[in-house]
């Protein structure tokens, strides 16, 4: 796994209902792990009532993108059986995707005491966890029976060498003042269209990478053979996914003594290495995370991304605060490194769309685009992400798309298969509002609560061609 987020397992809690002995729960159940969520809401909603399939619609509501009314379903079950460790770790889930740290920790510790012997709950406990305590509880994670989940077999064994080599000290320590600063991007162009932006980033103090600003990405990524030059530490195997038809790669997590963005600089940066090009001849990706400690802006119009220290926080570090209401900013959510806001396309109940600056396109997933527009092929687009080329292509004409206050029209948004993306967040993608869009915007995001906004210095209601 990349970035710092957190892992996702959905449909992974080993909780079994029997001792509930309700036959139509084992079989609502059943249905939402194989992703019938018509099926599993029609049964549960006929017994609402019992926490059992409050959990099931609970799940149904989060899969579906309403992430309130998921926490409601939970909390309701909390308050009804607190004996439920499934609730618990969903109630868990739901408060870190809304960025409130302190609830999530306090969730998924209950639902540890409640389990013990789920693999999934053992992790989720141990990410909230530092130092010594984390690398115990990872330790304990490996060591448990009928723990198949590679993914998070890998990731353990990533962060426990990382904990052995850093000690109390935690990555991305920042080193410069805790101040405001400016760094000016460099635009990138194919085909004379601007489709992203770059950032010098030093690393060891070697030549300045240029990294493609990638709010959609976590951490920092770069390719082997800048990570050799600049003589990365090898710490632990990874793989390395994202948008694309070939899967994971495989890579490494590494670790640079310092990495400097403009101004801003911060020590044991954890890096991860890929082994296979990165979004073809890109040296490598940065994600917008790693300022977590600071307000960013990404003045996309006019070049340049601004970070300014939070009132208070001497050290930078996130609060535990949750979502504080803000009039001129809305509520994002977070899973794992991406970040989503609702959007509504051509009239639609709101979706999740995932803010990426990395993305080329703008893209919408084919089984939300068939309900709003007519279809043809776009195959011989050329298309992809970080796990390669993308083939199978279809483009959609005239769709609106409203977020943040705005609205944009596009004459031809590219349609592609996201059910692989579904499966590994737990949560329906409908799709990723890429950098020819975002690049209307200037966006300021709040890392700390939760919160994002969009202004626009242009006429926003319009065509893009």
């Amino acid at each position: 796994m990349t970035g710092r987020g957190p892992i996702l397992f959905v449909a992974a809690v080993a909780v079994a209902w029997a001792q509930c002995g309700m036959e139509q729960a084992r079989r609502a159940d059943s249905l939402l792990m194989r992703h019938d969520l018509a099926g599993a809401e029609a049964i549960a909603a006929n017994c609402d009532s019992k926490a059992p399939f409050k959990v099931i619609l609970g799940e149904i509501a989060f899969r579906r993108g309403k992430v309130e009314e998921a926490e409601r379903q939970f909390r309701d079950v909390t308050s009804l059986e607190p004996r439920d460790p499934r609730a618990w770790f969903r109630l868990g889930q739901v408060s870190e995707y809304t960025f409130n740290r302190k609830t999530a920790q306090d969730c998924f510790r209950r639902a540890h005491e409640l389990a013990p012997a789920a693999a999934p709950l053992v992790l989720h406990w141990a990410m909230t966890l530092d130092g010594a305590d984390a690398s115990a509880a990872l330790e304990t994670y490996l060591g448990m029976e009928k723990n198949e989940d590679a993914r998070g077999i890998q990731w353990a064994r990533a962060q426990i060498e990382i904990q052995r080599v850093l000690g109390d000290r935690k990555p991305f320590g920042l080193v410069s003042s805790y101040g405001r600063s400016q760094i000016r991007l460099e635009p990138v162009f194919r085909d004379r269209e601007m489709y992203g932006y770059r950032v010098p980033v030093s690393i060891n103090g070697g030549e300045a990478a240029k990294l493609l600003l990638d709010t959609g990405a976590g951490g920092i990524i770069i390719n082997a053979n800048l990570a050799a030059r600049l003589h990365v530490k090898r710490l632990a195997s990874t793989t390395v996914s994202g948008l694309g038809d070939q899967g994971a790669g495989r890579g490494w997590v590494g670790l640079a003594d310092r990495v400097r963005v403009g101004t801003v600089e911060f020590r044991d940066a954890v890096v991860t290495v890929s082994e296979r090009p990165v979004l073809g001849s890109e040296q490598g990706l940065m994600g917008t995370d790693i300022f977590e400690p600071f307000l960013v802006t990404l003045d996309l119009p006019n070049g340049v991304m601004r970070l300014e220290p939070f009132p208070g926080a001497a050290d930078g570090r996130p609060s535990d605060r949750g979502f504080q209401s803000d009039p001129e900013m809305e509520r994002i959510y977070r899973i794992g490194h991406m970040l989503m806001v609702p959007t509504t396309v051509s009239g639609s109940e709101p979706a999740m769309f995932v803010i990426d600056t990395g993305c080329s396109q703008t893209l919408i997933g084919k089984e939300f685009a068939t309900e709003l527009a007519r279809m043809r092929s776009a195959a011989s687009i050329p298309l992809g992400g970080i796990s390669g080329r993308i083939e199978d292509v279809d483009a959609a004409d005239d769709l609106k798309f409203k977020f943040g206050g705005f609205s944009v029209h596009c004459q031809d948004t590219l349609s592609i298969n996201l059910k692989r993306k579904d499966d590994d967040l737990g949560m329906e993608v409908a799709g990723f509002l890429g950098f020819p869009m975002l690049k209307l915007f200037s966006i300021t995001l709040d890392y700390r609560n939760g919160l994002v906004k969009f202004e626009c210095p242009t006429a926003v209601d319009r065509k893009k061609h």
